[in-house]
């Protein structure tokens, strides 16, 4: 008889890995897992398909109850009546339906109303389609933060980070409506100029939601030439491409934003016109409250931030000369600065009257529903907590545009510039405050009464309100108010906000407390400025902070030299939640 076979020697000592893409995997590859896509994928201009776990839906039959009868019903009428998608048939439907329901909840009620019935189309365009997904994703992955492990000095990053897994899927989505865009020629641009402005304004709102701005500027740059060529043509754009633009400005006023805060003090006041002519007219022939606001808020806060700045100039920097100096009045430099001036608060006239003309339009149901009186709005000078009565409004959309217009007449009262430049201005600069703290004051009001869940989820796509309070703080001298919202965001960070508006929560903290130092040494901070321009940073991709800020520099007023100062300061810690 034989004897049994011995057992054959393993050929390999290779172990395979089971973490992986999906791609290299099914094709029995090494992958070194790079994400959002491996290399080997990228190199050989393959699809990666993801690390996540491939989940296959079936079909599959219950006994009938009562409970899971009710649960189908109520699942069958999330999706919106007449629903009628053009699908992707590269993703599986029920795939496609899922983040098209997150794009239905969370998405497009945060986004200009022109999107928000896009999925009830009749015919979506694929390309269209796999934006819109691609938002979806990324506005999951950033809804869902993760821990990660830091290294114990490393104190300046948040300690949580995406989901990096809707990050991946995202970038799919992403990818193949780029491959589609790819493929466009001058004669499918022409054909159909309303699917080529919503992909890339969505695009737009896609990077803007990460900071990305080199993204941004790409995109956006597109829709600006694209809207040229169509300058050249005879046809008249409908309404809807006009609202399409009012969306696109309102991103540009967005992502402008948060590129003002923490740029150079050169960048800040050397930056050009926000809006060009042709654009205004555009957005005139359909009126739009709330991209009429920003755009008057963002142009006044350019100007007013140009003018400030450049007093600056010869700011003196305390920690290398100390406080103990004459005032300096600067001879000399008068001239050059009442001209610059004088451009300046001309065009500055202008976004003050726009902002009065939009005022007088705003309808009574966009109004307070509780007594608003800016002018004999007044706040205490003493240390106490202060006591603040909520302002309350009829919608969320309501109390932010109220609160974009209350920003924006704080950031035209500039006269304070002219008492500071003054041998007495220490002595007058109370009675010039009085103007815009009543202002600030509605402001708070305004916090005070706001939903503030109803801020993280809808303001992710324009000005969020926490950036207001920083710009408010930056034109008061009172530490009563910078105290109270300096608290006030603490509390939003501590239960579990890490994001408003799109911009990081503990970055806007730790400036408010460097504020809140200088006041105590009577030096009032006008201004915050990077030393060295970083274009905004990396991108929030791994992260909820797009710049790694370690020092800034601030630019005041100093109450013992009386004159303007710069000192160079090292942020502190980020705070513990």
């Amino acid at each position: 008889m034989y004897k049994p076979a011995p057992p054959r020697p393993k050929q390999t000592s290779i172990v395979r890995g089971t973490t992986g893409c999906r791609t290299c995997r099914a094709r029995r590859k090494k992958c070194d897992e790079q994400k959002p896509a491996c290399t080997a994928c990228v190199r050989l201009g393959r699809r990666c398909d993801g690390y996540a776990t491939k989940l296959e839906f079936r079909s599959v039959s219950f006994p009938p109850t009562e409970s899971r009868d009710h649960r189908t019903q109520e699942s069958k009428s999330r999706i919106p009546p007449g629903y009628s998608l053009k699908l992707n048939r590269t993703i599986k439907p029920s795939k496609e339906l899922f983040y098209m329901s997150i794009w239905e909840n969370q998405c497009a009620p945060a986004l200009h109303p022109v999107f928000h019935k896009l999925t009830h189309l009749q015919v979506l365009s694929p390309v269209i389609a796999d934006t819109m997904l691609a938002l979806a994703a990324r506005q999951l992955s950033r809804s869902h933060p993760q821990t990660r492990e830091l290294h114990p000095l490393d104190d300046l990053k948040s300690p949580f980070r995406p989901d990096l897994d809707q990050q991946c899927i995202s970038g799919e989505f992403s990818s193949s409506a780029m491959r589609s865009v790819a493929q466009w020629t001058p004669s499918d641009i022409y054909r159909d100029s309303i699917t080529a402005l919503v992909v890339l304004t969505l695009f737009c709102c896609l990077e803007s939601l990460t900071s990305n701005f080199q993204g941004f500027y790409l995109h956006s740059a597109a829709v600006g030439t694209l809207l040229d060529i169509q300058l050249g043509l005879s046809s008249q754009p409908s309404s809807y491409e006009h609202s399409i633009v009012a969306a696109w400005v309102q991103s540009k006023m967005h992502n402008w934003w948060r590129r003002f805060h923490f740029a150079t003090a050169t960048f800040q006041r050397d930056h050009p016109p926000l809006v060009t002519q042709p654009t205004l007219l555009r957005l005139s022939a359909v009126p739009d409250n709330r991209v009429s606001v920003l755009t008057i808020l963002c142009e006044s806060y350019r100007l007013s931030a140009a003018i400030l700045m450049f007093y600056c100039d010869n700011a003196l920097d305390v920690d290398l000369h100390g406080v103990g100096i004459p005032p300096n009045i600067r001879q000399g430099h008068s001239s050059r600065s009442c001209g610059f001036r004088g451009r300046q608060e001309e065009q500055l006239n202008h976004q003050r009257d726009a902002l009065s003309d939009w005022y007088a339009q705003l309808p009574p149901s966009e109004l307070p529903t509780d007594l608003f009186d800016p002018v004999h709005s007044s706040v205490t000078w003493q240390p106490a907590p202060l006591q603040i009565q909520p302002l309350r409004f009829r919608s969320h959309d309501a109390a932010m545009n109220f609160a974009y217009y209350v920003t924006a007449r704080v950031l035209q009262c500039t006269e304070f510039l002219d008492n500071l430049e003054s041998s007495n201005g220490q002595l007058e600069m109370n009675d010039t405050y009085n103007r815009p703290e009543p202002w600030i004051m509605n402001l708070l009001r305004i916090a005070a009464g706001i939903n503030w869940d109803a801020c993280v989820r809808l303001n992710s796509y324009t000005i969020g309100l926490s950036g207001l309070l920083l710009a408010c703080i930056l034109r008061s001298n009172n530490p009563a108010l910078s105290s109270w919202v300096q608290d006030w965001l603490s509390k939003r960070f501590r239960e579990g906000c890490l994001e408003e508006g799109s911009f990081p929560l503990f970055q806007i903290i730790q400036v408010l407390h460097i504020i809140n130092v200088e006041k105590t040494l009577d030096r009032h901070v006008y201004a915050v400025c990077q030393a060295i321009d970083d274009g905004g940073g990396l991108g929030k991709f791994d992260s909820y902070n797009s710049q790694r800020i370690e020092s800034i520099v601030v630019y005041g007023w100093c109450m013992g030299s009386n004159r303007f100062y710069s000192r160079h300061m090292v942020l502190g810690p980020m705070l513990p939640r």
